[in-house]
């Protein structure tokens, strides 16, 4: 049983019923981009027109030339899950967000638990687990981690609110860290030792989280079929030169999320879009993660990408022959652009001085020394690269703005689903597809339904979710359209043996 600290807040008993949240959208970001797309469009809360009295009045009589084959049926599949497929239809930047699904978070437990220091630890599958074993040694505070994705941790955190055990959150990038503070789960706090070794660019303007490491968010390019020098800027991911040789995350990551929200706050929204068009206008190849972006790169697949620096940095390092190097973008500009990860400590922690006690020790030289380790930058300017990449460190850097780009996440996935309409739409008029499929959780539904409603109503919409199930409201989601949404049974995690017939079943339904 978990002790009370002296000095620390009781934290309410456990066994109370549990109640829905109130007041506060449990998807802030996204409902506030719905919101924004919705009021650019002239559209209502469903996402219909404003001027049309109702979607039922628009029937769906594609043109006889526009018509698949008889007998075969075309469906465009809107992927928010891990990899199903070599090259998905359309999951992209600027076209599709890849799900956020609340899968089992590991647990890792040091010490002997008990009164031990909870961390909901969102840089888990960075092979941090030796900072927190120093920590423990040195202070001898027992610390409990508990590891998933950001978004993953960041729902569990929000649904369990002042029932929650976690008295640390440690997450990757603005907008994760933007988002816990926009719902009100973190809370303030300063020391003169963080303020001594954050600097005030990579802190919470109110200091409700303090950056970990800075991360470079930068054009990649094969050594072995683009000439050193020829890419230079963002830019070049939209030159025609490369045209149906680039490749592109999906727009679901949180990375793209906030290099879009940070290019609309320097940019301002109408070059941004321009500039996410040209992207999309090569013909990108879509990958999951940044990791994967790398291996197509390097079997020949792709020559030119989009990566967070570290990852090539741990790539060259495991083979210095590795044919991806990094084209820093606009030196002779605003430089390229720097995100972070960072953590704060919990609004409802009854272990506060602990809590910060661990954050001062990993924003200190031995806890940055093991970050650092993974071929990041460090948040403390006293602490320098990994040697592998210490050539990396004069590159001009674009620090993201903190303060002004955390608000426009909305704004920059609101962008994106502007995108997954007019894609939709175009391949629709194109006489490509004939149905769509959607696959994915509460944010893969949202963005999905939101395609779906780029398309006349008769043409098949089908969203299969795990947020099918439960107290979630579907009204938001699908409107006063055709769409229709089916129960996953299981979160959207790949294929198995439940997941193939659940969307060979869906597949036969649309």
């Amino acid at each position: 049983m978990r002790q009370q600290r002296r000095g620390s807040r009781r934290r309410p008993s456990r066994c109370r019923r549990p109640r829905l949240p109130t007041g506060r959208s449990p998807r802030p970001a996204y409902d506030a981009a719905l919101s924004v797309l919705h009021r650019r469009a002239g559209l209502n809360q469903f996402g219909t027109p404003n001027s049309v009295p109702a979607p039922h009045l628009q029937p769906h009589t594609p043109s006889p030339e526009n018509r698949p084959p008889s007998g075969q049926l075309t469906l465009m599949v809107l992927r928010f899950a891990q990899s199903l497929t070599r090259r998905p239809w359309l999951v992209a930047l600027g076209i599709v967000v890849l799900v956020v699904t609340m899968g089992a978070a590991s647990v890792f437990a040091f010490g002997n638990g008990g009164d031990a220091l909870v961390v909901y630890n969102g840089r888990s599958h960075y092979g941090d687990e030796q900072v927190f074993e120093d920590f423990e040694k040195v202070t001898g505070i027992d610390v409990q981690l508990r590891g998933g994705t950001a978004p993953e941790l960041y729902e569990r955190l929000r649904s369990e609110g002042e029932d929650t055990p976690a008295d640390v959150l440690i997450t990757t990038d603005l907008a994760n860290l933007w988002r816990a503070k926009d719902s009100g789960l973190l809370q303030p706090v300063s020391t003169p030792t963080l303020e001594a070794q954050v600097p005030p660019e990579l802190r919470d303007p109110d200091e409700e989280w303090w950056a970990l490491s800075t991360r470079l968010r930068i054009p990649v390019v094969s050594t072995e079929r683009v000439p050193e020098g020829a890419v230079t800027s963002y830019e070049d991911l939209g030159d025609p030169r490369y045209h149906g040789r680039t490749c592109l995350r999906t727009s679901n990551s949180e990375y793209n999320q906030s290099l879009v929200a940070d290019m609309i706050a320097k940019r301002g929204r109408d070059e941004t879009e321009r500039l996410l068009r040209s992207w999309m206008d090569n013909d990108p190849m879509i990958v999951n993660s940044d990791g994967e972006l790398l291996a197509v790169m390097a079997a020949g697949d792709c020559d030119l990408g989009l990566s967070n620096h570290y990852y090539l940095g741990r790539a060259l390092a495991e083979d210095p022959e590795f044919p991806v190097a990094p084209a820093w973008p606009d030196q002779d500009g605003a430089g390229a652009h720097a995100n972070v990860s960072g953590a704060g400590v919990v609004k409802w922690s009854d272990s506060t001085p602990e809590a910060i006690q661990l954050i001062e020790y990993l924003t200190s030289p031995a806890g940055q020394e093991q970050i650092v380790a993974r071929s990041e930058f460090a948040a403390n300017p006293a602490v320098p690269p990994s040697e592998h990449i210490r050539e990396w460190a004069d590159v001009k850097i674009d620090p993201i703005d903190v303060e002004n780009a955390g608000p426009l996440v909305a704004d920059a996935v609101a962008l994106m689903l502007e995108g997954v309409r007019a894609v939709v739409l175009r391949e629709y008029t194109a006489g490509r597809i004939a149905g769509v499929l959607c696959l994915g959780g509460a944010e893969g539904a949202l963005l999905g339904a939101a395609a779906m409603h780029a398309l006349p109503v008769g043409v098949p919409k089908l969203i299969v979710s795990p947020s099918a199930s439960g107290r979630r409201p579907f009204g938001p989601f699908v409107g006063e359209g055709d769409v229709t949404v089916m129960h996953s049974v299981i979160d959207i995690l790949g294929l198995n043996e439940i997941s193939r017939a659940i969307f060979d079943n869906a597949a036969a339904a649309v």
